[in-house]
């Protein structure tokens, strides 16, 4: 740690910090002390604390250190306010500091709080397995009727800021105190030193003159591919590098430029005094993502007083690219999950509410069994469950446990130590587990699972730590599982092919995968959007006829969503993606699902040897009525015919010398 270097005279201060309690006064003076920084420190709480900050303005200080509601009513009040934010780790704190308590221990712990010291309770709370009951104020007179309600609630403990601390022993309540660390309090006020600096070098400029001083970044702003531009609060354009330029168009008369001042984010940014970030711009044809930082105070009941606002934009291509570039690598490996739940094609009210089952589901840490037929798309619901979940960067990692022998299947689950085996890697290879941490393991086909390996499954699974082949060192794992399987587990497990206490632990949550002929008008709405990838030209109303909709809706689609894709695939190749041959879309649909029919009706017994192999073909010859075949195939009794005459064998054979 550097040495503390002694505070120069406070007479010289910008920066005052009102702190809501001692301890914050203590760290504030402590950080300050450390950077040779001039700081008046006050302790007050919410309006207490207003009234110092606005008397300590009147004295010549421009910069206010605070947190929680007391900061909040400092920047209602206009003033240039720096938050001691309240992290994760100062809630930990907090709650560490109630466990030894009886009373946390005997029920739900309260937490009162404004929105910024609350953020992230509720995740904190699922990962501890606390029921703490959160309550949002806005100010200060609201803090009384929720102690009394969270006592209602049967809380007997209740943890907040200084307000919340001090009142609730009179509701006979215990109460804890949400501190900030001091690396909290110390960034707090190094921010405060950079915010006065450029207080500074806005009075500068005013001083100076605007475009004379900002001239003098024009070489380094030029330099940048970006366009950078500086706008005052009307939205126009007082400086903006050579990017920026030739982007805007050389109009040097007219330099208001409406297309920047009228985002969304401009506004914020002035209302606020707050940077607004990653607003979409289409300027020429090309996409942009635009931060605006405002320069200079803010003022006071929502009008802003800041001369300048910062606009830095940057070319959606090469975000892209740079992400493109990030996520190669995991692509390669196969790693990422490339499908969403918008992805998924219905018009089913009862499907559409499945996803939206599945949507809930995807939030939480517990396991999920996907179960459906063959075809059904359970891996495109994993991965649309992964991304609902995790954002772009955390893996994906699935694996077919029917597809590897059980010896194989068990190095790539839990992968090996260096030397575990002949032929092993000699530094090691790490295993599917370890390669989802922080991610989604999805284990495909899980019902097919050996079961000596069920057992190692079930242990990494409750004890999120796995054993290497080979090791002797468990290494922790953290990845959500996803289990997908077209197996009935329960009666897997009442065959012994499954282990019950696996299906109890992977089967928290359950998703049963409708089949396609289940899904109401769902074939025709799937075969018509990718006719149309084939053919965006192509209007769903020459895909909708009554005999083509009668064909789709009847079918019972035995191969589910990925018949129907093999089925489009086919009819694309034959009408050159949909260009030609479409008023014959029906027929040819009526003989590919004709054909369907026939490849998945099984035998009725086996033939004896030497049978014909058109057995069946000359069976429905003989039957009465061609018109109830060709009903019964779904295709025309001119089509039946076509195909009976190609494909019945001469009544003898022929004679020498005919063709």
């Amino acid at each position: 740690m550097a040495e503390s270097q002694p505070v120069p005279d406070q007479a010289k201060a910008e920066i005052a910090v009102i702190a809501p309690y001692p301890a914050l006064a203590e760290a504030a003076a402590a950080a300050a002390a450390e950077i040779g920084l001039p700081v008046v420190v006050q302790v007050g709480d919410l309006e207490e604390g207003a009234w110092l900050a606005e008397s300590l303005r009147d004295q010549g200080i421009k910069v206010f250190v605070s947190r929680g509601g007391t900061a909040g009513l400092l920047r209602v009040r206009g003033l240039q306010v720096t938050e001691v934010y309240v992290g994760a780790r100062d809630l930990l704190e907090g709650l560490r500091e109630l466990d030894g308590r009886p009373e946390a221990r005997a029920g739900p712990i309260g937490l009162i709080g404004f929105e910024n010291i609350l953020a992230g309770a509720h995740r904190l709370a699922r990962l501890l397995s606390i029921d703490l009951r959160a309550r949002i104020i806005r100010s200060e007179s609201e803090v009384p009727d929720n102690i009394q309600a969270l006592k209602l609630e049967g809380v007997q403990v209740v943890l907040g800021d200084q307000i919340v601390a001090s009142l609730a022993p009179g509701f006979g309540l215990a109460a804890g105190l949400i501190q900030s660390g001091p690396d909290a309090v110390a960034a707090a006020v190094r921010e405060a030193r950079e915010r006065l600096r450029l207080l500074t070098w806005a009075e500068e400029t005013q001083r100076r003159g605007r475009l004379e001083v900002l001239s003098q970044f024009k070489t380094v702003l030029d330099a940048l591919e970006e366009p950078v531009l500086i706008l005052d609060r009307s939205g126009r354009i007082q400086n903006r590098n050579r990017a920026a330029a030739e982007l805007s168009g050389g109009d040097t008369k007219d330099r208001r430029r409406r297309e920047w001042a009228a985002l969304p984010a401009f506004g914020r940014a002035l209302q606020s005094g707050r940077p607004q970030v990653d607003q979409l711009l289409v300027l020429n044809g090309r996409r942009f993502l635009v931060d605006f930082h405002p320069i200079g105070p803010t003022g006071v009941e929502g009008e802003t007083a800041a001369p300048l606002i910062a606009a830095l934009a940057r070319t959606a291509e090469k975000i892209e690219a740079g992400e493109r570039r990030l996520r190669q690598s995991a692509y390669l490996k196969g790693h990422v999950a490339r499908w969403r739940l918008g992805d998924i094609i219905t018009e089913d009210p009862s499907f559409k509410a499945f996803l939206d089952k599945a949507a809930e589901y995807a939030h939480s840490d517990s396991a999920i069994v996907i179960q459906g037929e063959s075809g059904t798309g359970k891996e495109m619901l994993a991965q649309s469950l992964h991304n609902l979940k995790f954002e772009a960067a955390a893996p994906f990692v699935a694996i077919n446990c029917a597809a590897l022998p059980a010896g194989l299947l068990e190095s790539e689950l839990f992968g090996y130590a260096p030397g575990a085996f002949t032929g092993a890697l000699k530094e090691g290879k790490k295993g599917y587990f370890e390669l989802a941490h922080n991610g989604t393991l999805f284990l495909d086909e899980v019902g097919e699972m050996p079961l000596e390996l069920q057992g190692r499954l079930l242990r990494a699974i409750e004890e999120r730590a796995i054993l290497p082949v080979g090791a002797d060192r468990l290494v922790p794992v953290k990845a959500r599982l996803l289990a997908a399987t077209n197996l009935d587990l329960a009666e897997a497990v009442r065959r012994g092919r499954f282990r019950r206490d696996l299906y109890f632990r992977l089967g928290v949550l359950f998703l049963a995968v409708p089949p396609l002929r289940a899904r109401g008008r769902d074939p025709l709405a799937l075969f018509q959007r990718l006719a149309a990838a084939g053919n965006p030209e192509l209007s769903p109303a020459r895909l909708a006829g009554p005999e083509l909709s009668g064909l789709l809706l009847s079918h019972t689609w035995p191969g589910n969503a990925r018949e129907l894709k093999n089925l489009v695939e086919r009819l694309s190749i034959i009408t050159r993606g949909f260009t030609r041959r479409l008023k014959e879309i029906p027929a040819l649909l009526a003989e590919e699902l004709a054909g369907a029919r026939l490849a998945a009706t099984p035998p009725a017994a086996e033939a004896p040897p030497g049978a014909s192999r058109l057995a069946p073909l000359q069976e429905a010859l003989r039957r009465p009525s061609k018109a109830d075949l060709a009903r019964e195939l779904g295709i025309s009794r001119s089509t039946l015919w076509r195909r009976l005459k190609g494909l019945t064998p001469p009544p003898h054979p022929p004679a020498r010398g005919e063709d």
